[in-house]
């Protein structure tokens, strides 16, 4: 029985994308979205400009600077590593990133997107950088989790065999000895 799914919040490798609007978080930080539930948190920053221009998420939330919704034109936008948004020499804002307390348990909401509960109160980022041109891809290592995967059902086939033993054994001394 599986007493609590935990969801491992390490970093994963960056991936280079070259797209101006692909950002990766190196250290702890979450962006902050924009959903009809309030803010929400997550660390895929793959975004894209909605038909309104405004900077939102995969799944389609309005992504938040320090100042709310960040809306931007077609021209050229960089993005440093600060957060700090500039659209040719115009400087927009600042992309909101938060980081949470390690003992805060952010529920999953959907995909990559988490919410905090309500005593977690949202708190700047000790070591953020951020990266424009890069994903953040999936901390998973495949190749360790085959192997525990594997060695967890021989695990169990072990087991299983105990009982299937025990049980022979108990339907022979049931069966068996009350006959001698």
């Amino acid at each position: 029985m599986i007493d609590k799914l935990y969801i491992d919040q390490t970093e994963g490798a960056l991936e280079a994308t070259g797209r101006d609007l692909d950002l990766a978080i190196q250290g702890d930080g979450f962006f902050v979205l924009q959903t009809p539930n309030g803010e929400a948190y997550t660390r895929n920053g793959a975004f894209t400009l909605g038909p309104d221009g405004t900077l939102v998420s995969a799944d389609g939330f309005p992504v938040l600077s320090e100042g709310g919704p960040i809306t931007l034109t077609d021209e050229k936008i960089s993005i440093g590593s600060d957060g700090m948004i500039t659209m040719g020499s115009t400087s927009i804002g600042r992309l909101r990133i938060v980081s949470f307390d390690e003992s805060t348990e952010l529920s999953k909401v959907s995909g990559t997107i988490f919410t905090a509960p309500l005593n977690a109160a949202p708190t700047p980022p000790v070591s953020a950088t951020l990266r424009q041109g890069y994903l953040e891809k999936s901390n998973v290592d495949v190749m360790r989790e085959m192997v525990e995967m594997i060695d967890s059902y021989r695990m169990f086939e072990t087991g299983q065999k105990m009982i299937q033993i025990q049980d022979e054994s108990l339907s022979k001394a049931v069966n068996e000895l009350p006959r001698v």
